[in-house]
């Protein structure tokens, strides 16, 4: 990732998961922490708590100002290979 002046710019990823979490904590969570992008690496982003569903977790999230991207079919993971999967290309993209 470049910045404004062409040179590489850097950033700090966090990982988060959502079990046993209400949104309002993940939330809070998120804001403390200055989160603006929210990356979803699941292959299947459906959940038990429906506010972890993708669509109601996007629309929540962008009511709040931070962004929520997909990813799931680049980096998602696999009941079984996911550690020969990581070696192809498309997983390569994805990160």
């Amino acid at each position: 990732m470049k910045g404004s002046d062409g040179r590489s710019a850097a950033f700090t990823v966090y990982t988060i998961g959502y079990g046993g979490r209400k949104f309002s904590a993940f939330l809070s969570l998120l804001k403390e922490h200055g989160i603006e992008i929210v990356v979803d690496v699941r292959r299947f982003p459906r959940s038990k708590d429906e506010d972890y569903n993708r669509e109601v977790l996007e629309e929540n999230l962008g009511a709040q100002g931070i962004r929520y991207v997909f990813m799931g079919e680049t980096l998602g993971g696999f009941r079984g290979g996911y550690e020969a999967y990581t070696k192809t290309e498309t997983y390569r993209q994805g990160i």
